[in-house]
């Protein structure tokens, strides 16, 4: 489906149906409202209908009768419906450690942060943050956890383009060590659906956003790192 098209269906009534007071459907009747009021669209026994050349972001209002040979029956509840497509995937997020007020990394917090992507024709409503969980072995699940990071939180009435992630819930809920390096994806939605993830911040995407740091110790009158 093309970003300025809307498609719509529904279910068809059988013979049997109460919805059908006992009589074969003859048409369907699909009615649309603009903004300038309702109008008739399709007449016929098709359950689908593509609405074309749609004004970008715009929302219509769809509704559907049934006809048998007494005459139409009762129209539906508007349904509100806008053109669009999912949203494009976003960039790698990017992670980082703040500074603290001496100029030093921050190694107790994660910030990390997104590019909001192209919306395809439909407003970007929240964002799934995914945080990679490490398993004992290698690898790990990408898994999302609104207590560490809500994509779906506003911020001058748009969604949040960044997170500051706490070391103890990644060591605690995501099984990092100390000094790892935090791995993370993102997803974009709109009302139609949600994109593909971002690739990981990883390789040639890596970011710092290191899960706190390694104590000094002493060994024979030498300071080293463990």
């Amino acid at each position: 489906m093309l970003a300025d098209q809307i498609a719509m269906y529904w279910d068809e009534i059988n013979v049997g149906d109460i919805a059908s007071g006992n009589s074969p459907i003859t048409e369907y009747i699909l009615d649309e409202n603009d903004g300038l009021g309702w109008k008739t669209v399709k007449d016929s026994m098709a359950t689908t209908w593509i609405r074309t050349k749609a004004t970008p972001k715009k929302q219509y209002q769809f509704r559907v009768s049934a006809r048998n040979i007494y005459g139409a029956g009762p129209k539906s509840d508007p349904v509100i419906l806008s053109t669009g497509q999912r949203p494009s995937p976003p960039s790698p997020i990017k992670a980082v450690n703040p500074k603290l007020a001496n100029g030093t990394l921050n190694y107790d917090e994660v910030r990390i942060d997104w590019t909001a992507p192209a919306d395809n024709g439909s407003p970007i409503t929240r964002y799934e943050v995914l945080i990679l969980k490490k398993n004992n072995t290698v690898g790990g699940s990408f898994v999302e956890d609104k207590s560490v990071c809500d994509g779906s939180k506003l911020e001058n009435g748009k969604p949040i383009l960044t997170c500051t992630l706490n070391t103890s819930d990644l060591v605690s809920k995501f099984n990092y060590k100390i000094a790892d390096r935090l791995v993370a994806v993102v997803k974009a939605c709109n009302k139609v659906g949600c994109s593909n993830q971002s690739n990981p911040n990883t390789g040639v995407n890596a970011t710092l956003g290191q899960v706190g740091q390694l104590n000094n110790f002493t060994v024979g009158g030498r300071r080293n790192r463990n």
